[in-house]
């Protein structure tokens, strides 16, 4: 089992609807990083802006009974939120091991299907690897 860094906890419980809130404004910034222009500087500063904000939801979504529904984004593609999830789940979350197991797959295919283009994806996956001592093992394989 992977242990992760202690949660606070003078974190306060969000109610659902502040889960769902949370989550909702998640998505929206992917979206909004999804879409930056490269040649527009003022885009690249709200694309990163999103990024510090995605992180910082899912700094506030990391007790326990709220990371089920925050693993919910592992699924989504659109705007590729299922890899920023994944790695703020890593991250910042203490999931259980399917949910370790499933975001870094999301990861990795991320990285075989851009290519050269996910070379910091493929740094921060190694790095994060080495840190926590990871070796991939499908939880749901084992007895």
């Amino acid at each position: 089992m992977i242990t992760f860094a202690s949660m606070s906890q003078k974190q306060p419980t969000l109610s659902p609807k502040e889960v769902i809130t949370a989550i909702e404004e998640y998505r929206k910034f992917a979206q909004t990083y999804f879409e930056v222009d490269l040649s527009d500087m003022e885009s690249i500063k709200s694309g990163n802006k999103a990024i510090k904000k995605m992180s910082k939801i899912a700094q506030r979504l990391r007790l326990p009974q709220h990371t089920d529904k925050f693993a919910e984004l592992l699924q989504e593609s659109s705007y590729h939120t299922n890899v920023w999830a994944s790695r703020h789940l890593l991250e910042h979350m203490d999931p259980d091991e399917n949910a370790v197991f499933q975001a870094v797959r999301v990861i990795e295919r991320y990285i075989t299907e851009q290519g050269p283009k996910a070379n910091a994806e493929s740094i921060w996956l190694q790095h994060w690897k080495l840190q926590y001592h990871y070796e991939a093992s499908n939880p749901s394989q084992n007895p």
